[in-house]
């Protein structure tokens, strides 16, 4: 399969869902994605129905959604931006725990987001202190955005550069007179 480019990539290499479409949009593990491509899609087909959906398992700010009947995909951006945008699944799990006696569906945005300043606060006071640092060095790397899959963490750049801006093309014009000749020796002793 040839991948033509970056978002085609996040559909092919993306973790496979099968969720529902509500009036609300589509919600997931207390995260919400909402667009007007989504609601036209529901006024097309039923105010509820089942769709593939695929999602970045290292940016949770949108999903791709498969149109039933068309078979493209739509991106739908996360309601909670501030929250879920290049935010990792596994980031997603560790706010969750912390915030699982308080979290509701209804105030999910504010819950999680609270959580993760909370558990930033803790990881921050551990670091001073010095304390449970070895032994929860993985989950502090990982709550950090630090992974081998994304060197650049959580700061991504909103727009990526085109692959014209990164790869030109440069014409080399030497004049011949200036190319020296080389005469070819060899290193090992003569045998003369």
């Amino acid at each position: 399969m040839y991948v033509d480019n970056l978002q085609s990539l996040d559909i092919v290499g993306g973790i496979a869902k099968r969720l529902t479409v509500r009036h609300t949009g589509i919600e997931m593990q207390y995260l919400t994605y909402r667009s007007r491509e989504l609601a036209d899609m529901a006024k097309q087909i039923a105010p509820s129905f089942p769709v593939n959906v695929k999602i970045n398992p290292d940016d949770l700010g949108s999903v791709w959604v498969e149109h039933p009947k068309e078979r493209t995909w739509i991106n739908v951006p996360a309601t909670a931006q501030t929250y879920a945008k290049g935010l990792t699944l596994f980031q997603h799990k560790l706010i969750r725990q912390q915030a699982k006696e308080r979290l509701k569906q209804i105030n999910a945005p504010e819950t999680l987001m609270r959580a993760q300043a909370e558990l930033q606060d803790m990881w921050d006071v551990a670091v001073r202190s010095g304390k449970k640092i070895r032994r929860n060095a993985k989950e502090l790397a990982l709550l950090e955005g630090m992974r081998s899959s994304s060197p650049l963490g959580r700061h991504m750049p909103d727009e990526l550069p085109l692959v014209e801006q990164i790869v030109t093309t440069l014409e080399l014009s030497v004049p011949a007179a200036s190319i020296p000749d080389f005469d070819a020796f060899s290193l090992s002793p003569s045998l003369e």
